[in-house]
């Protein structure tokens, strides 16, 4: 058929509207070109939409779920009424005024939704227990209500007793598992590096041993001016710097690398010995009194105890958390004890003789950060993420006074002053605080120091030994001296170019600090220690020198 047959088709076809209903049923197409459709399926079609256009009040569907209108509703009527048809189960039509309600409003009864539930979840049975085979559980129904539960067989009293059976020697035996795992011996395979030429000398001294020219004193201390020497060898950050006890002739430093390098400071400044024994990175050391042993605490939830001449491990402890701080009993006579700070929110008190728990002080709501030792060390302070400040005195798992102010932030690190009468704090919100420890301890609000940046990090901070100056680290690599007498920012020195994690002091030359820092500059990071000591000291000891010569 070609078009123009098709456009005289479709012009007879049309219809015109000014011709009558009885003209346009005359036009009908033949019936060989009408579709295939059985007359069955048009008149259910046909009523099918009849009886929309009644449901609908003879309005025709216009959506699959029936018909929609736009409607201009206030928004606050609009919620007052979704609020009360959600409570109460009946609303007013925005557009009729008529009352619409739902099957709920029946079993309401005038009352609210929230009344309705409150009953409801009183009658809810017991859930029941799952030993003596009565347990539901969250198919439990109501008082009063007629369940449709489907006939199950019964357990028999012999089932029963033989289910109870089975749940006691689950318990015993998992309580067994767990008395095994804390009795169970730590076992770390330790293994150390020596570098030195000689371990001992010709007279048989250990090369632990200081130098006869080296003499203890009181001195007084100086602000260093630049860098002397940096230590470089470990291939992570350097979290901790410990300087040995009373003549820092050695300095120990603990890294992310899980190893722990003991370095010399008076002769060749080299690495001397590498420990090797934690699977994971060190968190925090401890010298004993007379340095021969220390103690270290990794990630890897253990503590060890080393033999510092010969790079053996002595003895290994774990409570299975991992542990924080750790920190000797100052005492000669106590050396035997020491103290953990760990992530269970407890500190554990262990002897090294026996290797066991003797006590427990247990009071913190979060991981303890610090343990400092007061009062000729018969008391100490803990310090954790919950905020708080608990005093103990050693020996007594009683909290003595605990300090909870609402402006208080996460004291991450602290450290006593030389006369042990403050003990400062550094504070999470760039500030350090002072706490008097004379006969109370409390808060010092005179004395604050700032300048410096620590938010995130728990930066160390320490004091010279004669208590003049006070020294912390900075996020931004910077050193920070403070004036202990006029609470005032005496210098900052660039020590580092990544956080300055800790400081130390050196207890014998009067003007060399020690410092640990996190160093990403190379992509291979290594982290630094460096000593740093001023130019004028001699001077100015010389100077001192003259003038009480001439005065004599």
């Amino acid at each position: 058929m070609d078009k123009k047959q098709r456009k005289q088709d479709a012009k007879e076809s049309e219809v015109d509207p000014n011709e009558t209903e009885s003209d346009v049923d005359l036009i009908q197409l033949p019936i060989e070109s009408a579709p295939n459709v059985e007359v069955a399926d048009l008149v259910a079609k046909e009523s099918a939409e009849k009886l929309a256009m009644v449901d609908l009040g003879g309005r025709s569907k216009n959506h699959l779920a029936g018909y929609l209108e736009q409607v201009s509703v206030d928004p606050a009527k609009f919620d007052e009424q979704h609020r009360l048809y959600s409570s109460s189960g009946f609303a007013l039509d925005p557009i009729t005024g008529k009352q619409v309600s739902s099957d709920q409003a029946e079993q309401l009864e005038g009352r609210s939704a929230k009344a309705v539930k409150r009953e409801l979840k009183l009658k809810r049975q017991k859930p029941g227990d799952a030993v003596s085979g009565d347990y539901v559980g969250p198919w439990a129904g109501y008082e009063g209500a007629q369940a449709e539960v489907e006939e199950t067989d019964t357990l028999t009293e012999e089932q029963k007793n033989i289910l109870k059976q089975l749940e006691e020697n689950r318990l015993k035996r998992m309580e067994e598992i767990k008395e095994e795992e804390e009795s169970k011996p730590v076992t770390v395979q330790a293994s150390s590096v020596f570098y030195g030429n000689l371990a001992h000398d010709y007279q048989g001294r250990s090369f632990l041993e200081p130098a006869s020219d080296l003499k203890l004193g009181p001195h007084q201390c100086y602000i260093p001016k630049k860098c002397i020497h940096t230590w470089v060898g470990h291939s992570k950050a350097v979290q901790c710097a410990r300087i040995f006890p009373k003549y820092g002739h050695y300095i120990l430093s603990g890294s992310y690398d899980k190893h722990i390098k003991l370095w010399d400071v008076m002769l060749n400044r080299k690495c001397i010995l590498t420990y090797m024994g934690h699977t994971a990175a060190v968190r925090d050391l401890c010298f004993a009194n007379d340095g021969k042993s220390f103690l270290s605490a990794s990630f890897d939830k253990n503590v060890v105890l080393w033999d510092t001449e010969y790079g053996k491990v002595i003895r290994a402890f774990t409570n299975r958390k991992i542990p924080y701080c750790i920190k000797f009993n100052p005492e000669d006579s106590k050396q035997n004890l020491f103290l953990v700070g760990s992530q269970a929110k407890k500190i554990l008190q262990y002897d090294v003789r026996s290797g066991d728990v003797v006590m427990q002080y247990e009071e913190h709501n979060g991981t303890v950060n610090t343990l400092t030792f007061l009062d000729n060390n018969k008391k100490f302070v803990s310090t954790g993420d919950d905020k708080k400040i608990y005093i103990w005195e050693f020996g007594i798992p009683v909290v003595m006074k605990h300090i909870n102010e609402p402006d208080m932030h996460v004291i991450a690190a602290a450290a006593a002053h030389p006369n042990l009468k403050y003990m400062v704090g550094q504070s999470m919100d760039n500030k350090i605080l002072v706490y008097e420890c004379k006969s109370v301890f409390k808060i010092s609000r005179k004395k604050k120091f700032t300048g410096h940046q620590n938010a995130g990090y728990a930066v160390n901070l320490g004091f010279s030994p004669d208590g003049q100056y006070l020294v912390s680290g900075d996020t931004s690599g910077q050193m920070w001296f403070w004036n202990w007498e006029k609470d005032k920012v005496e210098k900052s020195v660039r020590a580092h170019e990544s956080v300055c994690i800790d400081v130390q002091w050196h207890p014998l030359y009067p003007s060399r600090v020690v410092t640990a820092s996190w160093d990403g500059t190379i992509t291979v990071s290594y982290t630094h220690l460096r000593a740093h000591e001023t130019d004028s000291y001699l001077v100015c000891r010389l100077l001192l020198e003259k003038k009480k010569k001439k005065k004599k």
